[in-house]
């Protein structure tokens, strides 16, 4: 993501996937294996460690964010609540606004892993 609204959308659509795979899985199904190949690689991943990736991955990310956001004065992200427009923490439009400033820096890590 460059911008707020790319950043917006990149975590809602992650967390969409997230939200449909825990209500269409079940416990059992979660052992399931997926077989990836890269070059010579043969990868064998289950359902949960995909997930488990997935959420680590915005995690860390939300984790860069916040840091970022706090140090313009600005509320973290809580992954938990969602971009919560309660005042103390980062809402989707205050990462949308003029004042918030996330440098290239910040976003350029995003699309990297």
């Amino acid at each position: 993501p460059r911008g707020a609204d790319e950043l917006v959308h990149a975590l809602e659509s992650s967390w969409a996937i997230v939200d449909r795979c825990l209500s269409t899985w079940t416990v059992d199904s979660l052992e399931q294996e997926a077989r990836r190949v890269r070059e010579d690689e043969v990868q064998m991943h289950t359902r949960q460690s995909v997930l488990f990736r997935l959420v680590t991955h915005d995690a860390y990310h939300a984790g860069e964010i916040s840091l970022t956001l706090g140090s313009a004065g600005l509320g973290e992200i809580d992954l938990w609540r969602g971009l919560a427009g309660d005042g103390s923490r980062a809402s989707a439009s205050t990462l949308r606004s003029p004042g918030c400033v996330i440098g290239p820096s910040a976003t350029d890590r995003l699309s990297h892993t």
